[in-house]
């Protein structure tokens, strides 16, 4: 069951690989007859132009699926069940010429259109909503942020240090600078509450 029902956020965040592995598994199906050390640029070139030409495809998702494919491959090079130079030939690869429907870009929601929102909302979800934009935070982050996360110590601006984050099995530092009007929203709601507690809870 992969609804997210009972799941940690840790756990919520690996659902998105699992379902492009899933992917992942489909356009290599037709190639399941191949040896990996036999598997090659000319192979996964073939995968990428199949997916380039489904019209329901992006760019995006194409690069994605082919990221993955060499992935795999660089985890069986690390664990020594193959050799470094299937990974090497997978990476000599260039997608610049493979066709694709380009992302629709998403615009930036209107101020205008925030503040009418929260005019509507419990307080401290519209605090939270405030706070996101404002930060360019993922809303993950701010739900489970804690007064103990932030270092107010360095005169105006404060440190937000995030803890847990996409990029963090990479080893890269996620560090949010906290300007006056997020100062104000973090105070209203962390007043009196357990240094762990999440920030933007009504208790």
């Amino acid at each position: 069951n992969y609804t997210g029902a009972g799941r940690t956020p840790k756990e919520l965040r690996k659902i998105s690989r699992w379902w492009r592995l899933r992917c992942v598994a489909n356009a290599l199906e037709p190639y399941n007859s191949i040896p990996a050390v036999s598997f090659g640029p000319k192979a996964l070139k073939e995968i990428a132009e199949t997916l380039a030409g489904d019209q329901q495809r992006t760019k995006k998702y194409v690069r994605e699926i082919v990221s993955e494919i060499r992935r795999l491959f660089s985890d069986a090079v690390a664990m020594q069940e193959l050799p470094p130079d299937r990974l090497v030939a997978l990476q000599a690869l260039k997608l610049r010429d493979i066709k694709g429907k380009r992302s629709k870009r998403r615009e930036a929601v209107p101020q205008a259109d925030i503040d009418a929102t929260c005019d509507h909302l419990p307080p401290v979800v519209a605090d939270l909503i405030r706070f996101i934009a404002l930060t360019g935070c993922r809303p993950s982050e701010a739900m489970r942020a804690t007064r103990q996360q932030f270092d107010t110590t360095r005169g105006h601006i404060w440190i937000w240090e995030i803890p847990e984050h996409k990029t963090q099995d990479h080893d890269i530092e996620r560090v949010v600078a906290i300007g006056p009007r997020c100062q104000k929203i973090l105070q209203r709601w962390w007043t009196g509450k357990d240094d762990n507690a999440p920030v933007f809870s009504r208790n």
